[in-house]
């Protein structure tokens, strides 16, 4: 039970993380009753805090597309390691939901058929940097764990583990550098 409210816990995170809608119109300055409500008193009032919300406006595509991935893959592999403990109903119903998004987010994000290649890459690399995390952490393995039935498993095990961290990091690098340089 405790393994299923960690993996509700998980996908409700990343769920969240995709619902977020972060803007400040151009205009607005917080009042110091707001300051005091979000920031600490070691943040300095002179600093301009609000010149991130044009970086956020000008990346919300990346940004939304690269949440959206591994929103997916958190999906995906929570469901394969519920299904893996025994959890069917919930798997199925999680594999649905992944599917579901799969299908919808080219429609989202209004991906054009010069940028189709580009997308599938970008969720490629994010879904292998990051699918075994959370498969293993709903299962209650140690993250670097590899089984030893697939070829998948058999190749990672004969990798060292810095060598499967250095492996994942630049595919994670991948899946975030498409987005911003080929999806914006």
């Amino acid at each position: 039970m405790k393994k299923l409210l960690i993996s509700i816990l998980f996908i409700t995170t990343f769920i969240l993380a995709n619902s977020q809608d972060f803007y400040v119109s151009p205009g607005y300055y917080p009042t110091e009753s707001e300051i005091a409500l979000k920031w600490t008193p070691e943040v300095s009032l002179e600093v301009d805090t609000y010149q991130c919300p044009g970086w956020f406006k000008r990346n919300a595509r990346p940004l939304g597309i690269i949440a959206y991935h591994l929103g997916t893959v958190a999906l995906g592999s929570t469901a394969d390691g519920l299904y893996d403990e025994g959890h069917k109903e919930w798997a199925h119903a999680l594999h649905a939901l992944e599917v579901g998004a799969l299908i919808s987010g080219p429609f989202i994000f209004k991906i054009k058929l010069n940028e189709a290649g580009w997308y599938i890459v970008s969720y490629g690399a994010l879904r292998f940097a990051t699918f075994d995390l959370g498969y293993n952490t709903v299962r209650g393995l140690p993250p670097l764990y590899n089984g030893s039935t697939s070829w998948y498993d058999q190749t990672m095990s004969k990798m060292p583990d810095h060598g499967e961290v250095w492996v994942k990091s630049i595919s994670f690098t991948l899946g975030i550098a498409i987005p911003f340089n080929e999806l914006k």
